[in-house]
């Protein structure tokens, strides 16, 4: 098999498994956006290599998979960011969940008392 037939099919399996795992309310939309807009890109480059070639050429990368390892760490950052962001959201939530139960709790000891 050849590496241009293995770049279609992997970039297919993955936009196909990305949109089946979105329908089936496993991972949320906003997440798998990226994956989707990524396997459709390495679908497009896939069938058209001249267009990679071309890309990477006009930003003066030395050879095309250069051009794609630059793009799967800008991609790898966002997302590490995004997760990041996320986390703090949810750690700053369970904070203030924390305190309201402990402040149930000492209400109801007053209470019980």
């Amino acid at each position: 098999m050849s590496t241009y037939l293995l770049g279609i099919f992997a970039s297919t399996v993955i936009l196909v498994f990305t949109i089946v795992v979105m329908r089936r309310g496993l991972i949320r939309q906003r997440y798998s956006i990226v994956w989707v807009i990524t396997s459709s890109l390495m679908l497009i480059f896939s069938i058209s290599s001249s267009t990679l070639l071309r890309i990477a050429s006009s930003l003066e990368f030395t050879t095309p998979s250069n051009f794609l390892f630059f793009i799967g760490i800008v991609l790898l950052l966002v997302i590490s960011v995004q997760y990041s962001y996320e986390l703090g959201k949810l750690e700053e939530q369970n904070r203030k969940m924390a305190i309201e139960i402990a402040m149930i709790k000492n209400k109801l000891n007053r209470k019980g008392s």
